[in-house]
């Protein structure tokens, strides 16, 4: 009899981890399928309106205390455009980002302040994304002011390295782009613009494929010579966007955030593109 119980036993148990296996398979499948489905309604939505829906919801929504929340207020002028809800929403993805990238400090400790101005620029700049979790870098290097490059003797504001994964800032040009909100100087802007443009061509979710199209979209018409010229003479941008078509568009959304109806009254064409491949609108 007792050799019974245990032969009961062990089959409940083997009964038990077979169900635990097909709930694990079968909560896989369907968030392989759910991914499917989304992929296929985003590509046929952008290619009707030429924008990807962003859902404001997460399962579990976190918290910003008071006082974060209240430094966003202060830095942002993009957060205090936003609805309550909106609101709630970048405060989540603040503390997305807070907890998948590190950010060191070389010769400087980073503060709370410090690290909730890094990761809300990051959040502004992709609020339109849906896939907004950059896979291009894992950490944030922030030094006192200008640093000396790895690979020259030059000197450095910033820098994006995707060979060693990783963002690196001057924390007085960082600080100052975010003092003075109209010179269209933006340097955390600036170089997360070029973690995007970077994963434009590595990925195919549909960000990636938007940003893609419509940044070629801005390359066809830096190629017209009557466009081009009526860039020159709206005298926008600082001479650093002449370096090569990267640092055209970093420089260009830094325009886009700082001077949105400046840049949209002048130089339409390419406002909307970059209201386009950013999936945002700006006012």
């Amino acid at each position: 009899m007792p050799e019974t119980k245990q032969l009961g036993k062990d089959e409940a148990i083997g009964e038990y981890f077979i169900m635990g296996i097909v709930v694990i398979l079968g909560i896989w499948i369907l968030f392989l399928f759910y991914n499917f489905v989304r992929e296929v309604y985003d590509s046929i939505h952008s290619y009707f309106f030429d924008r990807i829906p962003v859902s404001r919801f997460a399962v579990r929504l976190r918290k910003l205390s008071l006082a974060d929340s209240a430094v966003l207020q202060n830095t942002f002028l993009f957060y205090n455009q936003l609805t309550q809800r909106q609101q709630l929403f970048f405060n989540h993805r603040v503390v997305i980002f807070l907890e998948k990238y590190r950010i060191h400090g070389r010769d400087i400790s980073i503060t709370k302040e410090m690290a909730l101005t890094i990761s809300g620029t990051y959040v502004m700049l992709t609020f339109g994304f849906r896939d907004y979790l950059s896979k291009s870098f894992e950490r944030i290097v922030v030094y006192p002011s200008v640093y000396p490059s790895s690979v020259s003797d030059d000197y450095h504001k910033g820098e994006f390295n995707p060979a060693t994964k990783s963002v690196v800032f001057s924390w007085e040009d960082f600080r100052d782009g975010h003092e003075i909100e109209n010179d269209n100087l933006n340097l955390g802007i600036h170089e997360f613009t070029h973690v995007l443009h970077f994963d434009s061509m590595r990925f195919q979710h549909a960000n990636a494929r938007l940003f893609r199209k419509h940044f070629n979209n801005i390359l066809v018409l830096l190629t017209q010579d009557d466009y081009k010229q009526k860039i020159e003479e709206a005298a926008l941008f600082r001479d650093y966007a002449k370096t090569n078509e990267f640092e055209f568009l970093a420089v260009l959304v830094e325009h886009f955030f700082e001077s949105p109806v400046q840049l949209k009254t002048q130089l339409p064409e390419l406002y909307f593109s970059v209201a386009r491949l950013l999936n945002c609108e700006r006012s």
